[in-house]
């Protein structure tokens, strides 16, 4: 059985690698390479293609509805992920890619179920984002280009460090509350020069109510809002003389906001029968304070938990992405579709696997590059003591 595990641990970790075409050191210059977006947090929840906010049965749900009803007394989540995304743009003659890493771990959640409710803490990857720029440096005796690259690199990354508790309360309900600081760091290099940056927070709330009607039926209502904050760097900047005949550089400081919208969540979950769960979710996405190019979003997500027997459990779901610029910019609203597996390695002790996949279309960039995909795989385990 051992055995059987750590094979099937080591087939998931060669499979992503060598789906993976986007690591940032095989580009050839010049090139471009950019990440962004959200770091998904469960691995069991998000194969159900993160529908299941109001199902009682998944501990991962506490991350993003704090009011889920928790039935153990101990409670311990953990979790990586791997990105393996790829591009096909081209842009005149300039290669775009799309780049990716590992996250281990991505995500930690220790519980403790206490007489008055239950208690949890832990921290989880929010956001990524992160682009890179190799361009050839260029004179008016040399416009072929010299045969010098210089490098532009801006990385960020945004975690929450949260504290949770949950109680019921009229019998069939659940209120939750958690509170997070997030932390916000920036990291890169203009031409030769090193971005020097220091740490900047903020705070994270999320609310989450949860109504049982019976025990095949739950429904839920959560708000999640990250607080803007303010960052400044310094670096030395490329400055060209009035005379266009000389570069020096000189110390700059420079100050951003790093803006994210509130999400507010409506989700039923139903099991129809004894080896079936399904799961809806509804999600607003507030985007138009964050940027002018974004318009608000609602966002479906679908999901459905399949149970063979007591050690295996199959899940499937689809969620549209709710992260698009508007129209004019081309992108076309494709679903992500995921699946995943959860097995029981025994009593208490769950290892789950799953991936998230998706491609999405570009109409108005050129009319040769059509498609850029963007994958994830997940795994973690939770453990359980009652």
């Amino acid at each position: 059985m051992k055995f059987r595990f750590y094979f099937l641990l080591l087939c998931i970790f060669s499979l992503s690698s060598a789906l993976y075409a986007g690591d940032v050191d095989r580009l050839e210059a010049p090139a471009w390479v950019y990440e962004n977006g959200f770091t998904p947090t469960g691995v069991s929840f998000w194969a159900s293609g993160g529908a299941g906010i109001a199902n009682p049965h998944k501990a991962e749900v506490l991350f993003y509805n704090p009011g889920s009803p928790v039935k153990t007394e101990y409670l311990f989540l953990m979790g990586g992920l791997k990105y393996f995304e790829k591009s096909f743009f081209q842009i005149q003659d300039l290669e775009t890619k799309i780049g990716g890493k590992w996250l281990v771990p991505s995500y930690l959640l220790i519980g403790r179920r206490l007489n008055s409710g239950f208690l949890f803490l832990g921290f989880q990857n929010v956001y990524h984002f992160k682009k890179k720029f190799i361009f050839e440096v260029v004179t008016v005796e040399q416009p072929e280009g010299t045969g010098e690259f210089l490098t532009n690199i801006e990385e960020q990354s945004l975690q929450n460090f949260f504290i949770g508790f949950n109680r019921s309360f009229l019998t069939h309900f659940n209120f939750g509350l958690k509170i997070g600081l997030l932390r916000h760091s920036l990291s890169g290099e203009m031409g030769h020069q090193k971005i020097d940056s220091k740490t900047s927070t903020s705070y994270a709330l999320n609310l989450g109510l949860n109504y049982e009607m019976n025990d095949q039926l739950h429904m839920a209502l959560t708000y999640r809002y990250l607080d803007p904050l303010k960052y400044k760097f310094r670096l030395e900047a490329p400055m060209v003389s009035d005379n266009y005949d000389s570069i020096e550089y000189v110390m700059t400081e420079i100050e951003r906001y790093f803006r994210l919208p509130w999400f507010l969540d409506f989700g039923i979950y139903l099991k129809p029968a004894k080896s079936l769960q399904l799961m809806l979710k509804l999600e607003y996405q507030e985007w138009k304070k964050v940027s002018k190019y974004y318009d608000n979003r609602l966002q479906l997500a679908l999901g459905a938990t399949i149970s063979p027997d007591e050690k295996w459990r199959l899940n499937f779901g689809a969620f549209t992405s709710g992260q698009y610029p508007q129209k004019d910019d081309g992108l076309e609203d494709t679903p992500f579709v995921t699946a995943g597996i959860d097995y029981r390695l025994k009593s208490g002790l769950v290892f789950s696997i799953s991936a998230l996949s998706n491609t999405f279309f570009v109409d108005k960039v050129n009319d040769n590059a059509k498609q850029i995909d963007r994958s994830q795989i997940m795994f973690g385990v939770t453990w359980t003591l009652k």
